[in-house]
């Protein structure tokens, strides 16, 4: 029997929905045969993962959908042949896997797709036992007396506010509509049982994990299938929709998954081919199978060495790789990487540093190409018979004329590797700079992981800041997100300011040092090159700042008001700025406006700027900023470097040393006029 529950406990819905049982058995029996079905589901077993036969178990085993086949991508198992076309529809192709996308998703989303999921459920059930129908027999058999206490029942509950079934019962007037959608709603399961039956905020977290547990579920070679041809998120029914492609590939999933995201770039004509994925066909420029529509730019490599190493790769690395293989940067990055041992980096890392050069590398190439070129004499070499550098006055030749730009960044690759063919040394030349310069940053970024706890290896990039599993790797290895995060910055101590470790700060700086054409040491570190970067963009700062303001303004200096270049006030400093390049050297070293806003306005005796510290404590500067009128100073501003502003102690010393100073200057005048 059904334990009925006190009005004042559940809501009036529930409450009336049971009240509607008592009066009518017939429609008691109904709940009854739903419940039958229902009644051992629950949020727990609701959406469930057998992992080892690869299965999804729906409603407690009501519905499974088995992965485990080798003829068809997925197979539906219904208990005593029930009809689930709503359950498996919803499933199939309204519900979305994640891949690459593992964003957590808007909890809003989740929670309607969950309460549309119990919805479902609840009303196959309804569809299972005939409740429509027999409901509808049970309004038009009705008797007088059942007629009107549920009239009674529902006017009261304010369903409706006329005796319709007692019109129908007594004088054979017709139920409305809305009448028998009233009472065949509150005949369902979770009208009955009410929000707690399947609750849907516990629902929320097995359907959650569910959509970031295709791995777990789906067959290794099916997952990799998946991974490659939805990179982000998909249904089940793009599963079905793409049962023959993913059977002509499922072969080559299971035999060289690492390499299975390049198929995409190929014919699908040729995907039945046992050689399909042969290292052959990357170095190969008159192979047929490449799908010239996703590849235009043949071969794939020149150099089997760089082919070897994507062979060695894992598929997540060769995932992003095939998605932007046609950018010659990344065939240059990866060729450049080839070179070096990466066994024991952590593919995340690898990733990462093909992404910080993506696109630099094809430049810093180019620039020892270039060099090379000259001081080899490529252009005359006898093997070259098909390129001519533009800048020579030589015209008589046939050969193409190409340029140290990127737009010949492909005729340079193969003039490079005609030249290589008998000179291996040649290519090694070539990419050594960058070789090293990719390895530093590598091995800086290994270094970095290798202190982490593993659980958060894989959450380096700060793309992956917002995923799904992010916060619970944190909590498991007990990482906050801020001390997380410090891990991959820079940190600039004088100028109290940090920037990412994957920003362009020192990809920019190499540019120019490949330009320069510097000789890049064997043992070069990450580190050491930040230090050259720093250098760089200070005096590139500098010099920036000193041509713009050279060019609207013709002094390099002006009158100081300070009596002395130092003045010492109750231990603190104060040292006036009225040279041009000393106040450049403030703004850039401590990363403010000073030089840009205020240079004119000191030039006209409008302003006056300190640099400031305690005697103790000469690192801990500031900059002071005063209006100067009528012989007197008007605090502006005090700031910490990168605009920080100053603390209240800061503030106050610096009030006293103002109206100290502006005595001074009173008493100056005095004297001045005095002594005319």
């Amino acid at each position: 029997m059904l334990p009925f529950d006190d009005q004042q406990h559940i809501p009036p819905h529930q409450w009336t929905a049971q009240q509607l049982l008592k009066i009518a058995p017939a429609l008691f029996s109904i709940f009854q045969e739903q419940w039958r079905y229902l009644q051992h589901i629950h949020a727990q077993n609701m959406l469930q993962i057998d992992e080892k036969n690869k299965r999804i178990s729906i409603a407690n085993g009501l519905l499974i959908i088995d992965f485990n086949q080798e003829s068809e991508m997925l197979q539906l198992h219904v208990q005593d042949a029930l009809a689930v076309e709503k359950i498996s529809k919803f499933i199939l192709q309204d519900m979305i896997f994640f891949t690459g996308n593992r964003l957590a998703q808007h909890p809003t989303t989740v929670k309607t797709n969950v309460q549309v999921l119990r919805q479902i459920l609840m009303e196959q059930a309804f569809q299972w036992v005939d409740a429509e129908n027999r409901i509808e027999q049970f309004i038009y058999n009705i008797s007088v007396p059942d007629a009107v206490l549920i009239d009674q029942l529902l006017i009261q509950q304010h369903y409706y506010d006329q005796p319709h079934l007692t019109a129908f019962a007594e004088h054979g007037v017709q139920v409305p509509l809305e009448v028998e959608l009233n009472i065949k709603h509150l005949c369902l399961v979770n009208s009955i049982k009410g929000e707690q039956f399947i609750a849907v905020n516990e629902l929320i977290s097995s359907y959650e994990e569910l959509c970031f547990s295709a791995q777990q579920f789906l067959p290794q070679d099916i997952y990799c299938l998946v991974q490659c041809f939805y990179p982000e998120q998909f249904s089940l029914m793009n599963l079905i929709d793409h049962q023959q492609d993913f059977q002509l590939l499922r072969q080559h999933a299971i035999e060289k998954p690492h390499v299975l995201a390049y198929a995409k770039l190929m014919h699908r004509g040729y995907w039945q081919y046992q050689d399909l994925l042969d290292k052959k066909h990357f170095l190969d420029a008159k192979s047929l199978y490449w799908d010239d529509s996703q590849l235009a730019r043949l071969p794939v490599f020149y150099q089997s060495k760089a082919v070897n190493w994507i062979f060695k790769q894992k598929l997540e690395l060769n995932l992003w790789l095939s998605q932007v293989i046609q950018s010659p940067n990344v065939r240059v990055a990866v060729t450049a990487l080839s070179f070096l041992d990466c066994s024991h980096i952590h593919p995340q890392v690898i990733l990462l540093t093909l992404k910080y050069f993506e696109n630099i590398a094809g430049r810093l190439f180019l620039s020892d190409c270039r060099h090379l070129s000259l001081e080899q004499q490529w252009f005359l070499n006898p093997e070259n018979q098909k390129y001519r550098l533009n800048e020579s006055r030589e015209h008589l030749d046939q050969k193409n004329a190409i340029s140290a730009s990127m737009l010949y960044i492909e005729e340079w690759l193969e003039l490079v590797h005609i030249l290589s063919k008998n000179n291996p040394k040649l290519l090694k030349k070539c990419y050594v700079k960058l070789s090293r310069v990719m390895q530093a940053y590598m091995l800086f970024l290994q270094h970095i992981i290798s202190t982490l706890p593993t659980e958060l290896w894989d959450f380096i990039d700060p793309k992956t800041h917002q995923q799904h599993d992010f916060f619970k790797a944190l909590k498991q290895s007990k990482t906050e997100v801020i001390a997380f995060r410090q891990y991959f910055k820079y940190h600039f101590t004088q100028q109290q300011r940090s920037i990412s470790v994957f920003d362009s700060y020192v990809a920019d700086y190499l540019l120019d040092h490949f330009a320069q054409q510097r000789f890049v040491n064997k043992n070069l570190t990450w580190q050491g090159l930040f230090q050259q970067a720093y250098e760089w963009h200070q005096q590139f700062e500098f010099d920036s700042t000193l041509n713009y303001l050279k060019s609207r303004i013709e002094t390099e200096s002006w009158q100081a008001i300070s009596p002395e270049p130092i003045i010492y006030f109750e231990g603190w400093c104060f040292e006036e700025l009225h040279e041009l390049e000393r106040v450049i050297q403030e703004s850039v070293d401590y990363k403010h406006c000073l030089a840009h806003s205020y240079t004119e306005r000191m030039l006209a005796q409008e302003y006056v700027a300190f640099h400031i510290y305690p005697e103790q404590y000469p690192a801990q500067c500031l900059t002071l900023g005063c209006v100067y009128k009528d012989d007197q100073l008007y605090f502006d501003q005090l700031k910490y470097p990168s605009n920080r502003a100053a603390d209240e102690s800061c503030l106050n010393k610096v009030y006293a040393f103002i109206a100290e100073f502006n005595l001074m200057l009173r008493k100056r005048r005095v004297d001045e006029r005095i002594l005319a």
